[in-house]
C-alpha cells in the first residue's frame, strides 16, 4: 500500500527496520503529522489498490500468469505427456 502511494520510506525489509521506523515515528510528531497528511491526501485522490474491480482484475491476471500452461514457456504441459501404458516388469 505504501509503495502504491509512493511512500517507500515507510516500507522496511525486515522486522528490525520496522521496529526502527516505529521508534522514529513514535519520537517525531511532526514527521507523523506530515505522513498522515500525505497519506490522507493520496487516499482521497484515489489509488488503484482502493479500486476493488481493478484490484480483482490484477489479482486474476497474476493468478493466470502463475498457473498458465507451461507450453507458453516452451515446455511440455503435464497434460500433453502421455504416460507409458506398458506395465513395469
Amino acid at each position: 500500500m505504501q509503495r502504491e502511494f509512493g511512500d517507500s520510506e515507510l516500507v522496511t525489509a525486515d522486522e528490525y527496520g520496522y521496529v526502527r521506523l516505529a521508534v522514529c515515528l513514535a519520537n517525531d510528531s511532526s514527521l507523523r503529522a506530515t505522513l498522515k497528511t500525505r497519506i490522507r491526501e493520496r487516499m482521497d485522490a484515489g489509488s488503484d489498490f482502493l479500486n476493488p474491480r481493478l484490484y480483482g482484475q490484477r489479482v486474476s491476471e497474476a493468478f493466470q500468469r502463475l498457473f498458465e500452461p507451461e507450453t507458453r514457456h516452451g515446455l511440455a504441459s503435464p497434460a500433453a505427456v502421455e504416460p507409458d501404458a506398458r506395465p513395469v516388469a
